[in-house]
């Protein structure tokens, strides 16, 4: 719900459907991307001409952060797109 609040045009179900992996235990390669990054970018990409604006404003930044937090908190920095840790080995 955050996401979609910052993002209005934000639809997971618009999200490119690739296999996700979720690594416990296993040495992640520095750099790799995880969801939240994929997830991110995506609602960057797709941002509408009033959610570009809002990058300007010095919350956005702070905003951005939250969202980073909170889904680092529901354990999403742990997902990983298996075509990257595919590519890094």
């Amino acid at each position: 719900m955050y996401l979609k609040s910052q993002y209005p045009g934000f639809n997971l179900n618009k999200l490119p459907n690739k296999r996700v992996v979720k690594l416990g235990g296993v040495i992640i390669p520095p750099g790799a991307p995880n969801v939240i990054d994929h997830i991110i970018l995506y609602c960057k990409e797709s941002a509408g001409p009033l959610s570009s604006l809002k990058k300007l404003l010095p919350s956005f930044r702070n905003n951005e952060r939250l969202i980073r937090k909170k889904m680092k908190r529901l354990g999403l920095n742990r997902w990983f797109l298996y075509e990257d840790i595919k590519k890094s080995r």
